[in-house]
C-alpha cells in the first residue's frame, strides 16, 4: 500500500495518521474559537 500524503513527509504509517488528524482537529478548534469569538 503504496500511500504518502504530502502532509506526512517525514512520518509513516499510524504515526503520520495520527498526526495528519491531530493537526486537523487543531484547525477545526481554531476555526470553531474564532467563530465564537465573532472574527
Amino acid at each position: 500500500m503504496p500511500r504518502s500524503p504530502p502532509a506526512s513527509c517525514c512520518y509513516t504509517g499510524t504515526l503520520a495518521i495520527e498526526r495528519e488528524a491531530g493537526n486537523t482537529r487543531i484547525a477545526d478548534i481554531q476555526l470553531a474559537a474564532e467563530r465564537l469569538k465573532g472574527i
